[in-house]
């Protein structure tokens, strides 16, 4: 992760060199917009235009992810598996996330950007047969028994500056420097018919925050020839310290590579491919145990895994609509390999909508 910030500093040094040296350097704009038009951009990819001076942006974005079956490494294993280990077992996770964001051009280059989100997150378990943990009114069968834990709640909140380094009719350069506000609940308890949380702290991923400021730097590149758009995008989340319970989430690393095709004025399609890796969780919550069952042990968290996205985006300039932009993508792996034992990604749905004024 250290080197990844290293490799962001240089480029952005870099990039400032060749920009100092480029005079003829030009923002590409259309329809009083820069950049947000001129590159049809997939519709999950963040931090990929600026504005022009005094234009406002606001969008909704949902974010899906779907989890389903286990892993250990790179290998499917079983509910046996897990049951030598934990008391109960994963079936499947559905994590949901509504993010309003707004962005503002404080100038040609600069831009300032705004990200709040509401979290709602679903995991259902299987119980070890027999293990005797009876609600009270409910009897436990001899066979393997279902719970299901949710919560939701508004999740962190973020900061962004991104900076135009470099920019052409062909070629775009972005460099974003961002924090996370922990705003998000991290002491989110089990509802009261919930079979293994009731009115207990719930594991880690189903809290809505990361209970730390965060950095989250990111750089982009993008190429635009005719009706073909392609581009490049490094981002990181470096977490600065151990939060008030005493953990701290992994470190993540992001690459993005993609590829986009205008068939028409209104109308692009796109393929990307997105790989990262993050770390585990260091440190723990003390009231969780960690053999309650598998996403309560800090172990079970982090690994590596590339997607394939493909996506369709609609940019409307004419009439009532005009200045809308929407977007949707579905992602699937390609490559997963996971720490210790955890359930995988299945699927990644992203829909997007934008209104610039």
């Amino acid at each position: 992760m250290h080197n990844l910030l290293l490799c962001f500093a240089f480029s952005a040094l870099l990039m400032g060199s060749i920009k100092a040296q480029s005079p003829d350097s030009t923002m590409v704009c259309e329809n009083n917009c820069c950049c947000a038009i001129a590159v049809p951009t997939p519709a999950g990819l963040m931090y990929s235009h600026v504005h022009s001076k005094g234009e406002w942006m606001i969008s909704y974005r949902l974010m899906n992810m779907g989890m389903e079956g286990l892993r250990s490494g790179t290998s499917t294993i079983s509910n046996n598996d897990v049951f030598n280990q934990y008391l109960m077992s994963p079936k499947n996770m559905q994590s949901n996330m509504h993010m309003l964001m707004a962005m503002y051009g404080v100038n040609s280059r600069l831009t300032l950007m705004l990200m709040a989100n509401y979290i709602s997150n679903s995991m259902e378990m299987l119980m070890f047969p027999g293990s005797g943990m009876n609600m009270p009114g409910m009897t436990v069968s001899p066979t393997e028994s279902a719970s299901t834990s949710v919560s939701s709640g508004f999740g962190d909140f973020k900061v962004h500056a991104l900076y135009h380094l470099l920019s052409s009719k062909k070629h775009q350069l972005i460099l974003s420097a961002g924090v996370n506000i922990p705003t998000g609940n991290i002491h989110y308890l089990g509802a009261s018919d919930d079979m293994m949380y009731s009115h207990k702290r719930m594991p880690y991923s189903m809290q809505l925050g990361s209970g730390s400021f965060d950095a989250l730097p990111a750089i982009g590149y993008s190429y635009r020839k005719e009706e073909l758009a392609a581009g490049v995008q490094l981002s990181g989340v470096y977490r600065m310290y151990h939060n008030q319970l005493g953990y701290r989430l992994g470190n993540e690393a992001t690459a993005n590579l993609w590829f986009a095709y205008r068939w028409l004025k209104l109308w692009s399609s796109s393929l990307r491919i997105e790989t990262g890796m993050n770390d585990k969780i260091q440190g723990n919550d003390p009231l969780l145990y960690y053999y309650y069952e598998p996403s309560a042990n800090p172990n079970n968290y982090g690994g590596q895994r590339t997607l394939l996205y493909m996506g369709t985006t609609v940019q409307i300039n004419k009439g009532f609509l005009k200045n809308n932009k929407i977007g949707a993508e579905y992602g699937f792996p390609l490559y997963q390999r996971v720490n210790g034992i955890q359930a995988p990604v299945k699927s990644m749905i992203n829909v997007y909508w934008s209104l610039n004024f």
